[in-house]
């Protein structure tokens, strides 16, 4: 067997660095990829302006090879694969192939049909006419840029709004403009531990709701949607309103579970079931492809080249239609939560970087902002640009994707020019990502998309993608630090007596 490929792809990432070119593969003329677009039902993928040739791609693919993919992909569809750090299984695609997840999913379309038709009603008998969503990190992110996405494909049966902010601000804003009468709450937190959700509860029973009517609200106005029903319940949330989901699903990889329920108010039950439709079919695309033609895998092999091999360890995400705007806040999470890691599967440290920084802003507002970094700076760093063909808006849409097309092309190209401070940076390599339409299948396709390539970057580094200990050391230090502020300190001159004393 051939096991030269690595000292191979070292030995033609040195050449791109220091001549900022592709090398020629064998029997090759061109300089890009002879097969550059993959294309899959509403997505278009074209990945031409990457340092990659025939070559290098395929001791890409050699590497995948030799991490035995097949087998954790296939334990991820099947509930086998297992978080070695937390001793538990994980995976957040078994339920929505299986015939458990169609159970689910009729559970929470049976509760929203019946409060659409007023069978199920506010304590004060009326019909709800808006749903306050309250959640946060991974049970909120999704949901919230789900529908923002969305926004064409609203029914208008209800307003959905969407809270994490434990400055209650936030919440009050809101329901200054709802009626209590008419408005269902939704508390979202896989373990109902999560301080922010509870304190937003606390917050509206004691500030919203008279005390003798507390139970009576929260058995008809309130629902909880988590993994630990216990707790639910010890927070007063009746059984009947407590829609439960697999521990083994990661909070980031949720909204494929009964999280997405508020967006389902929005978009009604055959625009949910087309998002799930997109999601199934990239699945699908996982777990039968060939690793030549594995679109998520190419994307991730991809990412792992221009980290590991050409130090870009940058990546800008930038979504030229405003419906996807924040699309980025929620990708920033799932890649740098999930792969933000130090140390590999066996608990060995590792001395190579992983997730890369992630950041962005829609087109063609970046083009005002970064670009001028990306275009004359000396930062390395690598892009996707996210596009969307929007025929029933012909002419903003083909200003827009040809920003993006020509951004593409000039942050690749660059552009010389006898003045040094006119000359345009070549050499940033990007992927283009391009929807025939900003549907519910679309979206669940891109979703997905994203969510398999950060599973396999992960097997790819050897690390585990699921765990998440240093967001749950914050959460233990950020509570020994509030429960200090009500003390004295003789140390006046530390930020937290400084802080406390504010508070005396």
């Amino acid at each position: 067997m051939d096991d030269n490929y690595e000292n191979r792809l070292r030995d033609s990432a040195l050449e791109i660095k220091l001549n900022n070119k592709i090398p020629l593969s064998t029997h090759q003329k061109n300089k890009n990829l002879k097969k550059h677009i993959f294309s899959k039902d509403n997505l278009i993928i074209d990945i031409s302006r990457n340092f990659i040739n025939k070559d290098i791609l395929r001791d890409l693919i050699k590497m995948a090879s030799q991490q035995e993919l097949n087998k954790s992909i296939q334990d991820l569809f099947d509930n086998k694969y297992i978080s070695a750090s937390e001793s538990k299984k994980v995976s957040h695609v078994h339920l929505r192939n299986k015939d458990n997840f169609n159970k689910s999913l009729e559970k929470i379309i049976n509760l929203y049909e019946n409060i659409k038709k007023g069978l199920l009603r506010s304590n004060t008998g009326e019909k709800f006419t808006n749903v306050v969503y309250v959640g946060i990190g991974g049970s909120l992110i999704g949901p919230k840029v789900l529908s923002e996405s969305l926004k064409d494909y609203h029914t208008k049966s209800f307003k959905c709004f969407y809270i994490s902010s434990v400055d209650y601000s936030e919440i009050d804003d809101v329901l200054q403009n709802c009626e209590l009468s008419t408005t269902l709450f939704i508390f979202a937190s896989k373990s109902f531990t999560t301080k922010e959700v509870l304190m937003n509860l606390s917050h509206v029973k004691s500030t919203y709701i008279p005390k003798t009517y507390i139970k009576d609200v929260m058995k008809s106005n309130f629902i909880a949607i988590t993994a630990n029903v216990a707790n639910a319940k010890k927070e007063g949330f009746t059984s009947s309103k407590i829609i439960s989901f697999s521990k083994n699903i990661p909070g980031r990889f949720s909204l494929t579970s009964v999280i997405s329920l508020p967006v389902l108010f929005e978009i009604g039950k055959k625009n949910f079931l087309d998002f799930f439709k997109g999601i199934q079919q990239i699945d699908k695309h996982v777990r039968t492809s060939t690793y030549e033609n594995n679109i998520p895998l190419i994307l991730a092999l991809i990412s792992i080249w221009n980290i590991n091999f050409l130090d870009k360890r940058v990546l800008s995400i930038c979504p030229y239609n405003f419906r996807l705007r924040n699309v980025v806040d929620h990708l920033q999470q799932q890649e740098m939560e999930s792969n933000g890691k130090s140390c590999d599967r066996e608990g060995k440290r590792v001395y190579f970087p992983t997730s890369p920084i992630v950041f962005g802003q829609r087109g063609s507002e970046c083009q005002h902002s970064f670009f001028q970094m990306i275009h004359q700076g000396n930062n390395e760093l690598s892009i996707d640009f996210i596009g969307v063909i929007n025929k029933n808006n012909p002419e903003a849409s083909k200003f827009l994707l040809s920003n993006m097309i020509a951004q593409a092309d000039l942050c690749f190209l660059g552009k010389k020019n006898k003045f040094s401070f006119k000359t345009i940076n070549y050499g940033t390599p990007s992927n283009i990502i391009l929807l025939k339409n900003l549907s519910p299948k679309s979206m669940g396709m891109l979703l997905s998309l994203y969510e398999h390539k950060f599973f396999l970057e992960g097997l790819l580094w050897n690390i585990n993608s699921f765990d998440q200990w240093g967001v749950e050391q914050g959460k233990i230090l950020a509570k020994k630090i509030q429960s200090s502020l009500d003390k004295k300190y003789k140390d006046k001159g530390s930020l937290v007596s400084i802080v406390g004393n504010f508070f005396k």
